[in-house]
């Protein structure tokens, strides 16, 4: 992310939703700028971040 914007993170409903869903907290981003985000799960991601990294001749 830029560093025109700011982040906070913040707590979202009680322990018990925290617990039962896996959730509880949120990240808030305010201010003018653009933010990249990376949605796929780590394997994946690295994976496919792997076809375009140089490799040494055999």
């Amino acid at each position: 992310m830029e560093s025109t914007i700011s982040m906070d993170i913040k707590k979202v409903g009680g322990w018990k939703t925290t617990m039962l869903s896996g959730e509880g907290v949120v990240c808030q981003l305010t201010g003018p700028g653009r933010v990249i985000i990376q949605s796929r799960n780590p394997r994946e991601y690295a994976m496919w971040l792997y076809r375009f990294m140089p490799h040494p001749s055999n």
